[in-house]
């Protein structure tokens, strides 16, 4: 009987350092989770569409909004008014310049640039999931342009324009 006492008693110290523990461990992990969503909340950590995204080329490091990218659409994109439609709704978003062709290998490719990121982003968005209503995309390419050529398309064009179809 004092065998199985001394037993007992073992195992509840042993059951109440792990209880301990692992409260311990709950607790640390409850604070970093408070501490990570206190800061990802404040101004400091977040991020806002209309924030400057580019500083690349400007003298001084000087934030702006000016930017572009290139794009290749992949899928059903030619003979499906495609180029049309992305003209539109360039057009409809508004202070978008930039242009739109088709390739030898089947795709659309362009480039676009604009004064504001969220003009940007909305035609982005609407070439990777929406295209012209016969089209299929199956998939769509981004890169950012530089500074220097967004601010040229920008200087240069006053329009989103369909171009003639690239040959080799």
């Amino acid at each position: 009987m004092k065998r199985n006492k001394a037993l007992n008693t073992n195992h509840n110290r042993r059951h109440r350092t792990f209880s301990f523990n692992v409260c311990t461990g709950i607790s640390s992990l409850v604070a970093i989770l408070f501490i990570f969503k206190f800061f990802s909340s404040t101004s400091m950590f977040s991020s806002s569409v209309d924030m400057p995204i580019s500083t690349s080329g400007r003298p001084g490091g000087v934030p702006s909004e000016v930017g572009g990218f290139a794009f290749e659409i992949y899928g059903k994109v030619q003979q499906v008014s495609f180029r049309k439609y992305t003209q539109k709704q360039a057009r409809e978003i508004g202070e978008i310049v930039g242009w739109i062709r088709n390739t030898e290998k089947g795709t659309v490719e362009g480039e676009v640039a604009s004064r504001s990121v969220g003009k940007r982003q909305a035609l982005q968005e609407w070439l990777r999931t929406t295209g012209s209503p016969k089209s299929r995309i199956e998939s769509a390419h981004f890169e950012d342009l530089s500074f220097q050529r967004a601010e040229e398309m920008l200087n240069e064009m006053d329009d989103f324009k369909v171009a003639k179809t690239k040959r080799r």
